[in-house]
């Protein structure tokens, strides 16, 4: 990923970014949870889109299960770590008071 010019406008939340790491923030979040907290289908690119753009720290565990045709399979399973933790507040306080201020 190449790198963005010092007078590059700082990335904004959006609604769907903001709602994932609010959930984030609260411990640890399955995938289908993210789903639906983020209201779509394809939860991990928010997750993507917070590691990229915001540069959180976020690890996906992955966790084994049997899936209901009695195979295995996996879940991920995402954590906020604590590295990123004063970030991530700066990120919701920031969109809290834009969104108030609509």
């Amino acid at each position: 990923m190449r790198a963005l010019p010092d007078n590059y406008p700082e990335p904004k939340l959006n609604n769907r970014q903001y709602q994932v790491l609010r959930r984030l923030g609260q411990g640890p979040l399955p995938r289908t949870e993210c789903n639906y907290v983020a209201c779509s289908t394809n939860g991990p690119r928010y997750i993507d889109e917070l590691r990229h753009r915001f540069n959180l720290t976020i690890w996906t565990e992955r966790v084994s299960v049997i899936a209901r045709d009695g195979r295995e399979s996996w879940i991920g399973i995402y954590h906020l770590l604590p590295e990123s933790r004063s970030r991530a507040k700066e990120l919701l306080k920031e969109f809290e008071l834009r969104d108030r201020n609509k």
